[in-house]
């Protein structure tokens, strides 16, 4: 037997004398013979991750990373190009591993906040109580669905917020037995924010909110973190004061209901706009707490003059890094 290496691939072709020669790359080379039964080739054939012969190069790979590089994935019409980096390997690696379409970068935001749609086939008979019972005595981390909804060809469906949670439902796929002796079936994928409809039911639970956070006392109502109410969370209603319907609603509620209000809480909201604000009749409202929002660009506190504010806090936006006292942003 003849092994001969092919110096000019840094050692990595393996070929064999012979007629049914094996090449490691390829495994059995049916239907050649010969010395000239492999293609050559050099890097200039090197493609998108792959030889000439359509195999993955093997370039860059080790005993703990033996596919070597990974290689680079074209969106659409071959135009967008993205390579993963040793950052995108090192973020979500828990769910990457279970096969969720999770992505990560600097304008994406935490973990926590990403959303995944969840899909349970032929749950009909199973119910909505029988399938959250079933997956909460399952997993080992809180488990907060949104917006469930029984589709007509059987599927359930609903929301959960980040990759922590997506984990841990992926991780349960097949592994619940239901009572016909079936595995639960359980997809998670990425998704957008849950849809939200504001019927009656979801306005007076949003309103009855607003009543359990507002202090007589104090003439004080704290919206602070609003979307992980406890009440409307264990409803599942995402409420966040980021859709504009949600916010407009809230303070047709002030204007209605508590008009006499002098301080308002609305951190941890994660709010860009403040427009809503602007064009509400809130005629006692002196201070204002928007701390710990997204609030980039000062002309949004424009929208703001109609008030007559003597306080607005503006700590922990992303505005604040405009200024290097912070007595700029509190006032």
């Amino acid at each position: 037997m003849n092994i001969n290496i092919d110096n000019n691939n840094g050692g990595r072709r393996v070929t064999t004398g012979g007629r049914m020669g094996y090449n490691r790359r390829r495994g059995r080379n049916r239907g050649r013979s010969g010395p000239d039964r492999f293609h050559q080739y050099n890097s200039n054939n090197r493609q998108g991750g792959f030889d000439r012969d359509g195999d993955a190069d093997m370039a860059g790979a080790s005993r703990d990373n033996p596919h070597g590089v990974r290689p680079t994935y074209r969106g659409r019409g071959g135009g967008h190009q993205r390579s993963w980096s040793a950052g995108d390997r090192s973020q979500n690696s828990a769910a990457r591993r279970l096969g969720l379409p999770i992505r990560q970068d600097a304008s994406s935001g935490s973990n926590s906040s990403t959303w995944f749609k969840v899909t349970i086939p032929f749950a009909r008979e199973l119910g909505k109580d029988y399938i959250f019972q079933s997956i909460n005595n399952a997993v080992e981390i809180p488990f907060s669905p949104y917006c469930f909804l029984m589709g007509n060809d059987g599927k359930a469906m609903f929301y959960i917020q980040g990759a922590d949670q997506a984990s841990a439902l992926q991780t349960m796929n097949k592994r619940i037995t239901l009572p016909n002796g079936y595995k639960m079936i359980i997809t998670v994928r990425q998704s957008e924010a849950p849809p939200f409809k504001m019927d009656q039911g979801v306005v007076a639970l949003i309103e009855a909110a607003v009543q359990r956070r507002w202090n007589p006392v104090a003439l004080m109502l704290n919206l602070s973190n609003f979307a992980n109410d406890d009440v409307l969370k264990a409803e599942g209603i995402f409420a966040s004061l980021t859709r504009p319907n949600v916010f407009h609603r809230i303070v047709e509620i002030i204007e209605e209901k508590i008009p006499q209000m002098e301080i308002l809480d609305l951190s941890e909201n994660k709010l860009m706009k403040l427009d809503v604000l602007g064009s509400a009749r809130l005629s006692s409202l002196k201070r204002l707490n928007l701390g710990k929002n997204q609030i980039r660009h000062d002309s949004e506190l424009e929208t703001l003059k109609n008030l007559k504010l003597v306080e607005v806090n503006l700590e922990n936006n992303p505005l604040c890094n405009q200024f290097k006292d912070p007595e700029k942003y509190i006032r």
